[in-house]
Parts: C-alpha cells; sequence; structure tokens
C-alpha cells in the first residue's frame, strides 16, 4: 500500500532533476517491492530478513509490535544522519506512520522542512489494534507540529488532521 505513493513521489522529485534518498527498515525497498506484494501477504513467499518482518507482523503482541515501531526511529535517524553527512537536504518528505518521530525531530534538530503525506490518523481504525493509542498520538501531533505541510489522501482525513494539529492551513 505504501509503495505506489512513495515511488510516484519519488519519480516526481528526481524527473525535476532533485537527488532523493530513501530511508526505510532494513531489507525494505519501495522503489524495487512496488506492485509485487500480494493483497494476501500471509501466501506471499519471503526470504532473509523480509521473513522476519513478516513473522513479527503476523505473531507479535500488539505491545512488542508497537514498540518495535518506535525503535525504528533509531534506525531511521542514524540512516538520515549518516545522508547528512555527506550532503544537505533541503527537504524531508516523509510517510506518515503510527510511532514515527525520526523525520521531525530531524526537521526540528536541522531546521529542514518537513512535508508529510498521511493516509491514517491516530483514532482511525488500522489494519492493527492500536494498545498505546495515547504515546501514539504524542507522537503523531509532535511530528505533524514541525510540518510545513501535511498532505491527506482525503477531504475527511484533512479534517481530523487539521483537528491535530491546530493549523489547518498547512493540512
Amino acid at each position: 500500500a505504501e509503495g505506489p505513493p512513495i515511488v510516484s513521489i519519488v519519480n516526481a522529485l528526481s524527473a525535476l532533476g532533485h537527488e532523493v534518498d530513501i530511508v526505510s527498515p532494513p531489507g525494505i525497498d519501495p522503489m524495487s517491492d512496488c506492485g509485487e506484494k500480494p493483497l494476501d501477504k500471509v501466501s506471499q513467499d519471503t526470504k532473509g530478513i523480509k521473513t522476519l518482518w513478516k513473522n513479527i507482523s503476523r505473531h507479535a503482541r500488539e505491545v512488542f509490535f508497537e514498540l518495535l515501531e518506535i525503535a525504528y526511529n533509531f534506525y531511521a535517524l542514524y540512516k538520515i544522519l549518516e545522508v547528512l553527512r555527506h550532503r544537505e537536504i533541503d527537504l524531508i518528505y516523509e510517510r506518515n506512520a503510527y510511532f514515527l518521530f525520526a523525520g521531525g525531530l530531524i526537521a526540528k534538530w536541522k531546521k529542514i522542512p518537513l512535508v508529510i503525506e498521511s493516509n491514517e490518523v491516530v483514532g482511525i481504525k488500522r489494519a492493527r489494534p492500536l494498545v498505546m493509542k495515547s504515546v501514539a498520538s504524542f507522537i503523531e501531533k509532535f511530528s505533524f507540529d514541525q510540518a510545513r505541510g501535511v498532505l491527506t489522501v482525503s477531504s475527511y482525513l484533512r479534517e481530523c488532521i487539521s483537528r491535530v494539529t491546530g493549523t489547518p492551513a498547512k493540512v
């Protein structure tokens, strides 16, 4: 689900002459994996680290899964800082995910504009139940507050996120 929008944005920015670096979980490459995953991921054959992610997703208790989502931020922070060691970044474009604050933290710290693409907000049911809702809400508000703009996939979601941010003009 995340692949096509990410690929579209990367391709559009690249076509305009921008260099684009992608930070994603180890073993996940939205540019090469896009469109290859069946809707029924349970029956999908995987190898290596993708098998690990698939098994964690299928079998982990919700609270453990959410703690792993939070832990991913430390990997993402390291990878983004690694990119920053080699060149300046003009913009961070982040696909919103529950518990993701790495882009917002870097944007605030390094004063880099952040744009978030969001197709979810705390309070809308997701595929997995949300156990640490208050933590997710806190992180979500922090990330949206750091963003110069938040792009949504629907007017309903725009209204929900506008209530979270308190600044509808940037959504």
